[in-house]
């Protein structure tokens, strides 16, 4: 039998009388009705703040006004439309407007339906607080199991001796692949932790994580959380990184993962080599402050005025993510050059990497200067000298060349090329055929490793001399040729292919 019925049936008193004619309690009212209205009242009504009030204004109110005057409960208003329309009577026990209990007995007289409220007794009162209470912790007590049964946690209760009582729906699947309710003591013997759930046969179920609390009747409430995809994520990424550390172990560029507490979490040895910082301190995990201050300390990042704003500099460009990476190069007072290149993932973490190019500016370096006194040399020449690559377009020229093409500035030249360079020339010389066959030289794909002509210009004579570069471009030199004749004028290849343009 519900609470609910329970309490009503308890709270009904006997009847020793014939109550039909008998006036309402002292301090109490007898309502009867015609229709959906009150039709006569007698005694006193409870109001709100405990006075009672003359009876005489409800006769003629509705059934509905009269519940909303004595602010029944949804309950009781169905109760009070069932005794009004249908004649069925009631006994129930309510606190209404003035707060204090109320026993309101519906029943009916013939064919008038009467209401009777009287004040609770105190016995009445403390059974029906007792029973109120019962009724509240059965429903909290109805909640908590719905709850229960709601959870995707798998939950057991045992008794003392460790049998079970209870399970919630989610357990129902694992007690089935365990072999029943009987074989989960045995499945989880292994107690509080993380462990794998086997079967008395040695059938593996997966990982679980398993967590016992007493329970009030001397047994255990036992959840057992399903953590097998969790472990199989953490066997894969722990294979994972034992395959980045072991393939970054053999790679001479320097590499530094931070994760997204800005901690260190993974490094190769060619960071120790390359800043000589202790591999004990750096498996300490420090932060990427402490990492750059350690390297401040070795001289191994370039000198600063201000340090602490270069350190935040450094630590916001390379950990704002960008289609662009942290790209800075680090002069070092030691001489050393090192290229930072920084990679900030989206979920937070940030990779460095130190690459030593202090042998690749060196060369670079020394490649510049070889090719400025390359350019200097061929400055200096009595010779016109022109470089064209393999499409006609202009590398390089000397003061003379430009003086005898008549042009001002090199961007003059640039802009015209082989093919504005060759038409100039042909329209202003007197054997055009001359420049026709230097072009052809230039731009032929397989061709002789000099070529030579004599062009007749408006104001005498030019020498052209061509090579060919290894690299496919050609050397033009112009000269007067009849110096050329008396004195031999060195090959002008030779500059070109020491300095490396060829």
């Amino acid at each position: 039998m519900p609470l609910s019925s329970l309490l009503r049936t308890v709270m009904r008193l006997p009847r020793d009388r014939d109550r039909r004619s008998a006036l309402p309690h002292p301090h109490g009212c007898r309502l009867t009705f015609a229709g959906d209205r009150v039709d006569r009242a007698r005694g006193r009504v409870p109001a709100v703040g405990g006075a009672a009030v003359d009876p005489a204004p409800l006769s003629g109110m509705r059934v509905l006004d009269l519940a909303d005057r004595l602010g029944l409960d949804a309950a009781l208003r169905a109760a009070l439309d069932a005794l009004v329309g249908e004649g069925t009577g009631f006994v129930e026990h309510h606190r209404l407007a003035d707060r204090r209990l109320w026993r309101l007995t519906g029943r009916t007289e013939g064919l008038t339906a009467c209401l009777a409220l009287e004040p609770a007794t105190p016995a009445e009162a403390a059974l029906h607080d007792r029973l109120t209470a019962a009724a509240a912790t059965v429903d909290e007590l109805q909640a908590v199991a719905r709850r229960s049964e709601l959870s995707p946690v798998p939950t057991f209760e045992s008794d003392a001796t460790g049998r079970i009582l209870w399970h919630n729906r989610a357990a129902g699947p694992l007690a089935r692949m365990a072999g029943g309710l009987g074989a989960i003591p045995g499945l989880i013997a292994s107690g509080d932790g993380t462990s794998q759930l086997c079967t008395s046969d040695g059938t593996r179920l997966g990982w679980g994580r398993i967590t016992t609390v007493p329970s009030d009747i001397g047994g255990q409430l036992i959840f057992v959380e399903d953590i097998d995809a969790q472990i199989r994520a953490e066997e894969a990424l722990d294979s994972f990184t034992s395959t980045l550390t072991d393939t970054f172990a053999h790679i001479d560029t320097a590499l530094a993962v931070f994760d997204r507490e800005r901690r260190l979490s993974l490094f190769n040895p060619a960071l120790h080599d390359l800043f000589g910082l202790d591999p004990v301190g750096l498996a300490m995990r420090p932060s990427l402050r402490e990492f750059l201050e350690a390297l401040r300390q070795r001289r191994m990042v370039p000198e600063q005025t201000d340090f602490s704003a270069w350190r935040q500099r450094i630590t916001a460009a390379a950990t704002t993510v960008s289609e662009v990476p942290y790209h800075e190069d680090w002069s070092l007072p030691s001489g050393q050059v090192l290229r930072v290149t920084a990679r900030p993932h989206p979920r937070g973490a940030v990779a460095f990497v130190f690459d030593d190019i202090s042998d690749y500016v060196t060369l670079e370096r020394r490649y510049r200067a070889e090719i400025e006194l390359g350019h200097a040399m061929l400055e200096r020449l009595d010779e016109g000298v022109a470089l064209f690559d393999r499409s006609g377009r202009v590398l390089f020229t000397n003061d003379v060349f430009e003086r005898a093409m008549r042009r001002e500035s090199l961007d003059d030249l640039l802009s015209a090329g082989l093919d504005g360079l060759t038409e100039a020339a042909r329209t202003a010389s007197a054997d055009p055929e001359t420049w026709l066959a230097f072009k052809a030289f230039a731009l032929a794909a397989e061709r002789q490793e000099h070529w030579a002509a004599v062009a007749e210009t408006g104001d005498g004579r030019l020498l052209l001399r061509a090579s060919a570069m290894p690299d496919g471009s050609t050397l033009l030199g112009l000269l007067d040729p009849d110096p050329a004749a008396a004195a031999p004028t060195p090959d002008l290849a030779q500059p070109l292919r020491r300095i490396g343009c060829g």
